[in-house]
């Protein structure tokens, strides 16, 4: 039988009373540094408004694909991010995530492949990133990019590019060439597994404490052992010691994830497990196989979280906890405090007509581990301190253009700016997909405070059990 586990914990970050700083990276800076441009470019163009789409990533061997995980809309938000906080003219209207709207609005025309395509999006009104979700607009214009990692994936090359209503592409500004960050690896689908003896200093019980200074070097040595620990097991040049696959790094993953369909285990084959039909009931087993420690784990399926739907970078979601050796089976998605929603496999009809090119990261699951413990205090007092003007903005734009905030969406550019900012306290599937089912279940929860070790996650790996068809 399986236990319920501890509790359900808020990331640490949002538990914070000042919003925590994120862990910007190169493409964060790169964006933020090409902000002005894209806005000058924008203007130029005697737009009064600008929407960024979806970016199109290609992974070494591949194709430019908008499909690979949770990078291809992640960049969007992120330069969305950017604009906003660059945007100096409340008069200048910034489109709020209109790949979304896109989907919503079941548009089955729109693509970046062609002119045709790419008018399309034009046949949808949208709103801002700001103001009443009752006003919507006609896009003026839209940026968009592409994401190319080098063959040994220690680099990525991006590219900018805006059109109009006649669908003609130009570029924007030239090629930018950034070092790869363990954000970019995991969010393009690479799975990875940190282990004590890959990296017995980023284990160090003691790390954590002291002034600042040694807090951010804890954080610093653990995001460098991370990116070296991904990139040693998915560098396709090597050929020994490769754990490339997710099959492969789940069996050394300290949280095993197991797939049931009806009651039993589907085998994991390299990166996937085989489609679900229409029957099947779909649940998901968390095991703590570490004797001695407690992990929290973010699980999502189809880009969202399996609590409240989120759809946040996974240290800020909130986080199933799992005591030493504990189990624990996720039946559905859940909806509050006290209720989940279960799992419902969409009917080929349902998901033909719910799979749309620039839809959610539908077929994918994404199971994120941290190890830690349970925290009764501050577990984040790093954060509180004031960064500087740069780091703010950095931040904001490593969240992306995604708020969370309790008094609705900002009514004001200049809100939506300190929102993004954390300056201001301020959500299904597409034959074979995953989706909510009808009927809640009572499912109740207690949110604790946990603490990474390292800051983290230990492991972070992608599977894919749906594979949506192209054009």
């Amino acid at each position: 039988m399986s236990s319920r586990p501890l509790a359900v914990a808020l990331a640490a970050a949002v538990l914070c009373a000042v919003p925590a700083r994120a862990d910007h990276d190169t493409i964060d800076e790169a964006f933020v540094k090409v902000a002005p441009e894209v806005l000058k470019h924008v203007r130029a163009c005697k737009a009064n408004n600008v929407g960024v789409l979806k970016f199109l990533v290609q992974r070494p061997g591949g194709k430019l694909d908008d499909t690979v995980g949770e990078l291809n809309l992640s960049l969007a938000d992120r330069l969305e991010a950017a604009l906003i906080l660059e945007n100096k003219d409340r008069t200048f209207g910034i489109l709020g995530r209109p790949s979304t709207a896109v989907v919503a609005d079941n548009n089955r025309w729109a693509n970046h492949l062609t002119p045709e395509g790419r008018q399309a999006f034009f046949k949808t009104k949208y709103n801002l990133a700001w103001g009443s979700v009752e006003d919507k607009v006609k896009a003026a214009m839209f940026v968009t990019g592409t994401a190319t990692l080098s063959k040994d994936l220690r680099s990525v090359s991006i590219t900018l590019e805006a059109f109009g209503p006649d669908g003609e592409s130009k570029p924007i500004g030239t090629p930018m060439s950034v070092a790869t960050s363990r954000r970019t690896l995991v969010e393009a689908g690479y799975s990875y597994v940190l282990t004590e003896k890959a990296a017995p200093q980023v284990f160090d019980g003691s790390r954590g404490g002291g002034s600042k200074g040694v807090r951010q070097k804890a954080k610093d040595d653990d995001e460098v052992a991370s990116l070296g620990q991904a990139l040693a097991m998915n560098d396709p040049t090597k050929t020994e010691g490769v754990k490339s696959t997710a099959e492969e790094a789940i069996r050394e993953c300290p949280v095993k994830l197991t797939v049931l369909y009806n009651g039993t285990e589907v085998p994991i084959e390299r990166d996937g497990i085989r489609e679900p039909a229409e029957t099947d009931k779909v649940a998901f087993r968390l095991t703590n196989t570490d004797t001695k420690r407690t992990y929290a784990v973010v699980l999502k399926v189809n880009g969202k979280n399996t609590l409240f739907s989120e759809e946040l970078d996974a240290d800020r979601c909130l986080k199933w906890i799992l005591a030493p050796g504990a189990t624990h089976d996720i039946r559905g998605f859940q909806e509050d405090e006290t209720q989940s929603v279960p799992f419902k496999i969409l009917s080929n009809k349902e998901s033909e007509k719910g799979q749309v090119r620039y839809g959610d990261l539908v077929g994918m699951m994404r199971m994120v581990v941290y190890r830690g413990e349970l925290s009764t205090g501050d577990v984040t007092p790093a954060e509180q301190e004031e960064p500087e003007s740069r780091q703010v903005v950095l931040a904001a734009v490593s969240r992306g253009a995604q708020t969370k905030s309790n008094g609705g969406r900002p009514g004001s550019l200049a809100r939506l700016q300190a929102v993004l900012k954390g300056l201001d306290d301020d959500s299904e599937g597409a034959r074979g997909i995953i989706d909510k089912g009808g009927k809640k279940e009572a499912s109740p929860l207690q949110r604790v405070q946990f603490k990474t070790l390292p800051s983290v996650g230990v492991a972070d790996i992608t599977l894919r059990y749906y594979t949506p068809k192209k054009g």
